[in-house]
């Protein structure tokens, strides 16, 4: 069955991440030489768009893409952000054992708690995000990069606000949650731009 809105936010979130992806070198290759954790960010989040065009823009989807694309999207909400922080991270001269262990926190809440669909049961991944916004947020005072802070608040309110409006106003989660990596997308190419546009 087809849902035109959700195919719509899938459209959007693909072009916007066509286009921040002209930032990379080489933005589709697998063998990534710089900007490899941001990289593979957008590649993770280009690859979701096309398979949730497919998944809600065909009529007669089989249930091997439709299990596929609800299990590629539990990571979707908080890996690509990760990564974008590792990035950042690195950019900034965090030691690499900091940065490796944030990313490791994190991933591991995202398959270990991806089970649960209640928000309320969700707790490592809330704390690791809580952690990578607070290393977001230190780096970006430190090197006094202040596009970092919207790519800190509109993360902050995707991941703990927006289910929560999507049932206050009943609105498709699933569509919010692609137009706010959206925003996401834009606020992390004007950090890592700013950001090596310092060195």
């Amino acid at each position: 069955m087809t849902d035109l809105s959700t195919t719509v936010a899938h459209l959007a979130k693909l072009g916007t991440s066509i286009v921040c992806m002209k930032y990379f070198n080489d933005p589709y290759s697998i063998l990534v030489s710089d900007n490899h954790w941001a990289t593979r960010a957008f590649q993770i989040l280009l690859f979701h768009s096309i398979l949730g065009i497919f998944r809600f823009g065909n009529p007669s989807t089989s249930k091997y893409l439709r299990g596929f694309y609800t299990l590629f999207s539990k990571i979707i909400h908080t890996l690509p952000f990760a990564l974008i922080v590792t990035e950042i991270l690195h950019w900034n001269k965090t030691s690499e054992q900091i940065t490796l262990t944030l990313l490791i926190l994190t991933v591991f809440p995202i398959v270990y708690e991806s089970r649960s669909k209640e928000r309320t049961r969700r707790h490592l991944i809330d704390v690791a995000v809580g952690l990578n916004l607070c290393a977001l947020i230190y780096v970006s005072l430190i090197s006094k990069n202040y596009s970092a802070i919207s790519l800190v608040v509109s993360y902050a309110f995707t991941h703990f606000s927006l289910e929560d409006i999507s049932d206050r106003y009943d609105v498709p989660y699933r569509d919010l949650l692609q137009y706010s990596l959206c925003f996401m997308e834009i606020f992390s190419i004007l950090t890592l731009k700013d950001l090596q546009g310092n060195y």
